[in-house]
């Protein structure tokens, strides 16, 4: 046994002798081989183990096993009490999920603390087939069906290769403490549903099932790997990011099936769980114009792109801006310069405005635009509808919809990092400008 561990732990290049480790240790059978093999295969360890506070007094007997056991065998323990369901609801999490996130914050926290290299835990391989089961019924992309990775980062498992029959027989043969955790028995919790249920019935069929599950889950690493390197570079042609939004360009890719394919993974990279983005890719065959919000992104069809940019909830207040000099931070951000014209030209931009002071009349009202809005848009000498001129500049909608106008009490002053009046134009009459810049 010692010497699969220690061929796995060579072939996955997890770890070395001189790295020190934290082993997390719940107390359960497979933590407690996991703290037994490294330990007498010569490992820097020290013992980690979390007591969640779910199950008095189990839990106490829980962390009374790990910490006795660290005594005899002279491992360093380090023990961590916390208040679970208080954290779950402040945090509206599942309690599965506060004490996940409970646990692997306190494990990086004890490893900067005390200098250890790698967060060791015991998952082993019966617990890589039923996440990929897992991941198969709340829905996935090839990603998901590659299952628990031997090293992630600061995380490493090494158990990876042993199955859940094994590790119970090596707890016996050595005379290795663990205590069950009633909890495993819940049909509450999912994955002790596949556990229980679904994977027996999965082995009346094929007795070696798990086995060929590993060799399945193998298998499709090596396609994820392949399809990851192919997918990188076609996604560098067609995706681009310009601050916060991101386009997709639909015109360099003519197949269907690559534009599902790479907006799917644009959208996973972006972080939407499966279900959301294979529900989001109704936008590829949608008109142009249409949108559809997610909680974190909008995604629109913009003519010959689909452009996904973040959910902002806009400031739809009309806010009154005192020509002072300074700064206003929202709804948009702008500086404002109020100075003696010398004469010399401006260095015109879309996001400064140069503004003759006399031919306003403060305050000025900053506000998004409107249907029936029009302004004289400078070098003309006629009015324009707002409206137009957006679609002039082939504006998409969502851009449109989130356009701004600095307005005096007469007229439209400035459409916000597009153009200003001409009737507000600096000439050679101006004394006093006011520079206006759109702040990023």
């Amino acid at each position: 046994m010692q010497r699969r561990l220690l061929e796995f732990i060579r072939k996955h290049r997890l770890f070395d002798k001189k790295d020190k480790l934290v082993v997390a240790v719940s107390g359960g059978t497979d933590s407690m081989v996991l703290l037994w093999l490294l330990h007498s295969s010569g490992f820097t360890i020290v013992a980690a183990h979390c007591n969640f506070n779910l199950r008095p007094p189990d839990c106490d007997e829980d962390q009374r096993l790990v910490e006795d056991f660290c005594r005899q065998n002279h491992i360093p323990c380090y023990t961590k009490s916390f208040h679970t369901m208080r954290f779950a609801k402040e945090n509206k999490l599942s309690v599965e999920m506060a004490a996940r996130k409970l646990r692997y914050n306190w494990f990086e926290q004890l490893r900067q603390t005390i200098n250890a290299r790698y967060i060791a835990t015991a998952h082993h391989a019966n617990d890589n087939v039923e996440t990929v089961m897992l991941n198969i019924v709340r829905g996935t992309g090839l990603k998901g069906l590659t299952g628990i990775h031997p090293k992630n980062g600061y995380i490493v498992r090494p158990l990876l290769w042993a199955d859940r029959q094994t590790l119970e027989a090596l707890a016996k043969i050595n005379n290795i403490p663990f205590r069950t955790d009633q909890t495993n028995y819940s049909d509450s919790i999912p994955r002790n549903r596949i556990r229980m249920h679904v994977v027996p019935n999965f082995e009346l069929i094929n007795p070696s099932f798990l086995k060929t599950m590993r060799q399945n889950i193998a298998v499709w690493n090596d396609y994820y790997t392949f399809a990851s390197q192919h997918l990188s570079s076609l996604i560098q042609t067609v995706v681009k990011e310009k601050e916060n939004l991101i386009y997709f360009d639909l015109k360099n890719l003519s197949s269907p099936e690559t534009q599902r394919l790479i907006l799917f993974q644009t959208f996973q990279n972006l972080g939407f769980d499966s279900q959301i983005a294979a529900e989001s890719l109704k936008i590829l065959n949608s008109q142009p114009g249409t949108r559809i919000k997610t909680k974190t992104h909008v995604i629109l069809h913009n003519r010959d792109s689909i452009l996904i940019k973040p959910l902002v909830v806009k400031n739809s207040q009309e806010v009154l801006v005192q020509l002072t000099s300074g700064v206003i931070e929202t709804p948009i951000s702008l500086k404002i310069s109020i100075c003696q014209y010398s004469g010399q030209e401006i260095a015109k931009t879309n996001s400064v405005a140069t503004i003759d002071l006399e031919k306003i009349t403060p305050p000025l009202l900053l506000r998004p635009w409107k249907a029936g809005d029009r302004f004289m848009p400078l070098g003309m000498t006629n009015v324009k509808k707002l409206s137009d001129f957006l679609t002039d500049l082939k504006l998409s909608p969502d851009e449109k919809s989130s356009q701004w106008v600095l307005c005096d009490q007469r007229q439209i002053v400035w459409v916000v990092g597009r153009r200003i009046d001409n009737r507000c134009r600096v000439d050679k009459n101006t004394k006093t400008v006011v520079i206006l810049q759109l702040l990023k």
